[in-house]
């Protein structure tokens, strides 16, 4: 059993436990990305290109779609990395239309497989660095849907306060590098016994926990922690969140009021999951 005396240990740990769970562990060294990328080029490239048709038989066309897929990390910097991911999430993550240079019709654009989770690719890495001219940042650990950066998990030694990893995401990291979060569905922080997830700029005091009804109510710990990763950081259980139960909202005192994206609980997604596919299933 893993004792999280150290800050590396708890990063092995969840690397080791999400591998398990849909993604696939790559070191950040052998990521195709150079350091000022704040997502990875060349995967986004070939996920796009495989999930639409048109692309498929017509490669070259993904350079018509690329500037509107690039301009959404720089929107991040020059306006704010919230507003950004409001637009990443409302208007291009369930697809989008683009038409084509001579074509009539305007056609579906496609980021992610929404059906079948499983043929997207999930990459888990370690210790990923985004290095600009203005910045120097170090990721403990990234989670990557089809080449772009979805979680951003931060770690802390059991002897710290997990509420310090929130400061580090919303004070520093969100600050230093807000391109690293245009594609941000939510971020989690971890000291081994203590996991919290929650949304961009959201205060420490709601960022809750993940669980089931079918857990024993007063499960906690390690074994609290591991249930966390295997229900909430899936490729499926994050995509659902994305799609269907993030919503965005104002709050702040007039005048100054900021974007906030607010995710669901585990109370909440998992009933109404189970609502939606029935209803599917007896319209179908």
């Amino acid at each position: 059993m893993a004792t999280f005396s150290e800050k590396s240990t708890v990063q092995s740990f969840l690397a080791d436990r999400i591998s398990d769970n849909g993604f696939t562990e790559v070191k950040a060294k052998d990521l195709p990305r150079q350091l000022a990328d704040p997502y990875i080029p060349a995967y986004l490239k070939q996920a796009v290109i495989d999930l639409n048709p048109t692309l498929k038989a017509h490669p070259e066309r993904y350079d018509e779609i690329e500037p509107r897929l690039s301009a959404i990390f720089g929107k991040a910097v020059t306006s704010s990395p919230m507003q950004a991911n409001k637009e990443f999430i409302q208007q291009l993550f369930g697809g989008f239309t683009h038409k084509f240079i001579g074509d009539n019709d305007y056609t579906t654009i496609h980021l992610f497989d929404l059906d079948n989770p499983e043929n997207n690719q999930a990459i888990v890495s370690k210790e990923v660095v985004y290095k600009t001219p203005n910045t120097h940042e170090r990721f403990d650990l990234v989670l990557f849907l089809n080449g772009l950066p979805v979680v951003i998990i931060e770690t802390k030694n059991i002897t710290q306060d997990w509420k310090l990893g929130v400061s580090d995401i919303n004070q520093v990291y969100l600050n230093k590098a807000p391109a690293f979060f245009a594609t941000n569905i939510l971020n989690v922080v971890c000291n081994g016994t203590n996991f919290r997830y929650g949304s961009l700029n959201q205060p420490d005091y709601t960022w809750s926990m993940w669980g089931s009804t079918e857990d024993p109510y007063d499960l906690k710990g390690i074994e609290r922690t591991k249930r966390s990763i295997d229900l909430l950081l899936s490729p499926s259980t994050l995509i659902n969140i994305a799609d269907d139960f993030t919503l965005f909202q104002r709050s702040g005192v007039s005048g100054a009021k900021k974007i906030i994206p607010a995710t669901c609980r585990w109370k909440q997604q998992k009933p109404f999951t189970r609502v939606f596919a029935n209803l599917t299933v007896a319209t179908d």
